[in-house]
């Protein structure tokens, strides 16, 4: 167990990470201070503010109409593209799906962590409310004769896809569950995620829910026998409560076993010590009414699994619905249970976010659990608002519950702070949760040593974004004394980075200072006779370094041990401080324009450049230490200088051995002039260097490698500014209909045909270019496709339709106006067969006639060199021969030993074998038929596959080949298109579209090692 843990917290869930939007407010901080301030957050709303909303005179002349509305701030909107949604896409999604969706990604970045890397399974636990938006705004999108359109709007708008969205669109692999138990959804959703974490079925957990109220801003309707507040105050245990306002909100918590949490350096903002669900069954009086013996039990659960009594809580954070009939049974319910424990009158505290709110229904919870979450970290408890006197039938003197109306401390003992959060659905599910402060431990509480410089690197996708993100760091700093170096490599290793950027040194007293922009490579300066690290060494890089370079020493002893040196050999520590240095500087990514360094300190150059590996360059080093290398010619060292661009010196090394490489020299080299970082001066003058270089690499576009650039230095993550998303509307409107109108293809204009491109997209018609593709350049996924497509039918006739595979293969708006506008549409009889559908057929013709003359299962194989292979079974292409200029058919053989042939029957994974046959095939077509030397490499990149069954074993296997938008560098083929059709019994069975890639072999050597990034 970590020493930082006490007995009672080891197996506890630790909060990590937190991102809400609550009604009135964005920001979680600024819903604390607005609910410690004894604000209401609810809205009544203006004459303009109906009129805007349509709002009808009629209603709001009726006697119980109430313009009171609790709605959160843009709703509407959502930043589809930084997921990869279009537009059209994005606006048939549940906006609750979305602003979860935007959340879970800020509760990762609260917690200090990347998405797509932080490592292990991450659970998803997620819930919405009733979905208003299908109902009230798609309604005239679903067309009961376009199962495709239905299927898109069925997986945008059902709650069962809320938590798989999330899953997909982060790359979660972990459990993925939809959690809906009405009022109690989010903290059921909370208790599941823990349980899936004590039961180390993921590694970390997402939990929370989210309800949206639609329309918004209207008011609403407190009829008689209702439960909606009659005044429009929602008054929890008061003798004024009627019922709450329901109201719009969203909340998502990232989780962690706390030992991990500990042994991770996150920053914990509670602990979840235990949690409970029940329901009520059958013993109360309706479905929709709560039961007293329900509730006790879950409480008694909830304590028993938290292993405290009821004495030990100082608040709690009811459910507090403000009805007249919930309050009294939910106080009850907890007094019994309380005072069964030994709990003194009046000894703890209670309270309801709904008085600030209103009832958030779904996600209610989620506001309970954030306020208790903060009540706790600050020790401070928020008034309950609008509380004058109990309701007549909650003895509040005779409980051990007391209210304040104005914020107080924590009472008792300030150190050990503990609460409970209850959650009720109507239906009877209840949920209560355990919470207890966490105390850092006494390092990580005490203000950090200031160690400057400090580069804070931010980045968005828009420069009013990236302004957006810099002004929140401004407000945020205050609160990030003594802690500026957790927050600066929080922000550079916790963070995605986009591509506009900026940086700036990062100040206690000076606040941001930009830093200067200039070339992106640096001159390196490897000097100094001298230069040591240690672990007192002052600025994060020079702690860095005396990491690596511990780790350095081990291995330096076992290679001295593999060359079978002298044990007195050794390397001295100004060697291995540059040699560290060194591989921090590969690590990070930081690009070098040239290097300058005497001979001595050749074989570190050469590793910083490259051109060594690390044993290498340590069996160099030994072998200078054991003076095995002879004299240089000329015994005065001259500074070296090395073009990193073109390799310069190093290339031409070719990893020298010992014997010829230049021996150290007692007489120091003079540095050249107007090196951007030299290493043989003052250590702060280096790490000013070294951080000056990294922010103009990084605001030059250079993808900086930041948790390298970290690695080993150990720091506590800090909340820090999350993503400032784009706001952007993505709506459709109730009065909003799907057109049916039909008409014949050829009668088409090219602008009516853009236009209803653009109209689907949902993109001005001016954006749209003839090159643009469907699937890169307008987003649509293969869902949003087939319904597009299905809607061209529709509106212009069944002509109008293309191939999916023309979409999938990269086909463009130009190709398809053309397609559309040449379609015959006759008179009732079937469109011709398109391009694509000719070229399908073409292979499926020439299999046919290649089957008559097959000897499979016997067949031959191609030569290995065509195809790259050491050894002949590897090869699995028969024949390939030539159909058009660039149509080829090949004849795949089937080799029951080879490691990937196991998927054609038995397993789940159809295509693998038939996806490396067709690469073989296009790497010896482009051989044969394009001239593309034998030395060039060949790989299939950004592959999209897709087959509709497996292939049969004993059924010979052809495959269609095609090659488009082909690319040449100095008569070379470099690049193009390549689309696969897998033919078997004259069907097509699977389909592949892909971009091919050639490599000269140099080039391709220099990508497996690392050195290079293909976008294909």
């Amino acid at each position: 167990m970590d020493a930082t843990l006490t007995p009672e917290q080891e197996g506890r869930i630790a909060i990590v990470g937190m991102a809400g939007r609550m009604p009135g407010r964005d920001s979680l901080e600024d819903f604390w201070h607005a609910l410690l301030e004894g604000r209401s957050l609810l809205t009544r709303l203006s004459d303009e503010q109906l009129d805007a909303a349509g709002v009808s005179a009629a209603l709001r002349s009726e006697p119980g109409y109430v313009p009171v509305a609790s709605g959160m701030a843009d709703s509407d909107c959502f930043d589809h593209g930084f997921f990869g949604y279009g537009h059209r896409e994005a606006s048939i999604i549940d906006p609750q799906q979305r602003i979860l969706l935007e959340l879970c990604h800020s509760a990762f970045e609260d917690a200090g962590y990347r998405p797509e890397s932080a490592g292990g399974k991450v659970g998803v636990y997620l819930g919405t409310g009733y979905c208003n938006y299908l109902v009230n705004n798609l309604r005239g999108q679903i067309d009961p004769d376009d199962q495709l359109s239905g299927l898109q709007i069925l997986l945008g708008n059902d709650k069962e896809y809320a938590a798989t969205r999330v899953s997909y669109k982060l790359n979660l692999t972990g459990p993925s569950v939809a959690v809906n138990s009405a009022c109690s959804t989010s903290l059921v959703a909370v208790h599941q995620a823990c349980r899936a974490l004590q039961n180390y079925e993921c590694d970390m957990a997402l939990g929370g829910a989210a309800k949206i109220n639609i329309p918004a801003l209207t008011g609403y309707l407190a009829q008689e026998g209702g439960i909606s507040s009659r005044d429009g105050r929602c008054c929890p245990y008061d003798a004024d409560g009627s019922g709450p306002v329901f109201g719009s909100g969203a909340g998502v918590v990232l989780l962690k076993r706390v030992e991990d949490a500990v042994a991770d350096g996150d920053h914990i903002y509670a602990l979840i010590r235990g949690s409970a669900v029940n329901n009520d069954g059958a013993g109360k009086v309706s479905f929709s009414a709560p039961s007293t013996d329900g509730q006790i039990d879950a409480l008694a659960e909830a304590l028993a699994d938290a292993g405290v009594s009821a004495t030990q809580i100082g608040y709690v954070e009811g459910h507090g619905t403000s009805t007249p009939l919930g309050d009294p049974i939910e106080v009850a319910a907890l007094t019994e249970l309380y005072q069964s424990d030994g709990a003194a009158p009046q000894s703890c505290y209670l309270g309801s976010v709904k008085a600030n709110i209103g009832h958030l229904e779904a996600a209610a919870g989620m506001a309970g659990l954030f306020k208790a979450t903060y009540a706790l970290r600050e020790g401070r408890i928020p008034p309950l608002v609008n509380f004058r006197r109990p309701n007549p039938n909650i003895p509040l003197q005779q409980t051990p519950f007391r209210i304040n109306r104005e914020a107080v401390d924590w009472p008792g003992e300030r150190q050990r702070r503990i609460a409970g959060v209850s959650s009720f659905g109507i239906g009877g599910t209840n949920a209560h949760l355990v919470l207890e402060h966490y105390r850092e431990p006494e390092a990580a509480r005490g203000e950090q040593a200031a160690i400057f410089p400090l580069l804070l690197p931010l980045s968005a996708a828009s420069d009013a974004q990236l302004r957006q993100l810099t002004a929140a760091w401004h407000k945020r700093l205050p609160d990030l004394s003594g802690h500026l170096a957790n927050a600066a490599i929080t922000a550079a290793a916790g963070r995605r980075h986009h591509p506009v950027r900026g940086a700036w040194w990062l100040g206690e007293d000076s606040g941001l200072t930009p830093c200067d922009r200039g070339e992106a490579a640096s001159t390196l300066g490897l000097f100094g006779s001298a230069w040591q690290v240690s672990s007192e060494s002052p600025g994060l890089l020079q702690q860095c370094l005396w990491q690596r370079q511990q780790s350095l020493r081990a291995r330096l002893h076992e290679r001295r041990a593999a060359l079978d040196l002298d044990g007195d050999v050794s390397v001295g520590g100004n060697t291995l401080a540059l040699l560290s240095f060194a591989e921090w500087l590969r690590d990070a990514g930081l690009p070098l324009a040239t290097i300058a360094c005497d001979n001595h300190n050749l074989a570190i150059a050469a590793r910083a450049q490259g051109a060594l590996r690390l044993d290498q360059c340590l069996d160099l080093l030994l072998h200078q230490a054991a003076g095995n290398a002879p004299a240089p010619d000329n015994p005065i060292p001259l500074p070296i200088v090395i073009d990193c661009h073109s390799g310069g010196h190093v290339s031409r090394l070719e990893y020298l051995d010992a014997d010829s490489w230049p021996a150290p020299s007692d007489s120091p080299a003079t540095p050249p002039p107007g090196l951007d970082i030299r290493t043989d001066g003052d250590p702060r003058d280096m790490e000013q260097a070294c951080w000056g270089s990294l922010a103009r690499a990084y605001c030059a576009g250079i993808d900086i490698d930041w948790p390298a650039v970290y690695r080993h230095l150990p720091y506590r993550k800090q909340p820090v500014p999350t993503y400032p998303f784009a706001r952007t509307r993505c709506w459709i409107d109730t009065d909003e209909r799907t057109p049916v109108a039909t008409r014949p293809a050829t009668s088409v204009s090219r602008d009516e045909l853009l236009a209803h491109i653009a109209d689907f997209a949902h993109r001005p018609a001016a954006e749209i270019r003839p090159q643009m593709q469907f699937q890169r350049d307008l987003q649509m996924e293969s869902m949003m496709l087939a319904e597009f497509n299905a809607s061209l039918k529709k509106r212009f006739g069944a002509a109008a339709g293309v191939p999916l595979s023309f979409y999938f293969s990269g086909g463009s708006v130009g190709e398809l106006i053309e397609k559309v506008q040449h379609a015959d549409a006759g008179s009732g009889a079937p469109a011709p067969i398109t391009d694509v559908d000719k070229e399908e057929a073409e292979f499926i013709a020439a299999a046919r006639n290649w089957e008559t003359s097959s000897q499979f299962p016997a067949l031959q194989r191609l030569d290995r060199h065509w195809v790259h292979k050491r050894e002949e079974r590897n090869v699995l292409v028969a024949r390939i021969d030539r159909l058009g200029a660039q149509r080829f058919i090949a004849e795949i053989t089937q080799d029951s030993e080879h490691p990937y042939h196991y998927e054609h029957a038995q397993d789940h994974v159809p295509g693998l074998y038939l996806v490396e046959a067709a690469r073989q095939a296009a790497t010896a077509i482009v051989h044969r038929h394009f001239d593309v030397p034998l030395g060039h490499k060949f790989i299939l990149n950004d592959m999209n596959c897709s087959f509709g069954r497996f292939a049969e074993l004993n059924k010979a296997v052809f495959a269609g080949l095609e090659f488009s938008r082909c690319q040449y560098t100095e008569g070379v083929l470099e690049r193009a298109a390549a689309s696969v059709q897998f033919i078997q019994a004259g069907q097509v069975i699977g389909t592949l579209q892909s971009q091919a890639v050639i490599f000269a072999a140099s080039t391709y050597d220099d990508l497996r090692d690392g050195q290079a990034i293909i976008a294909g």
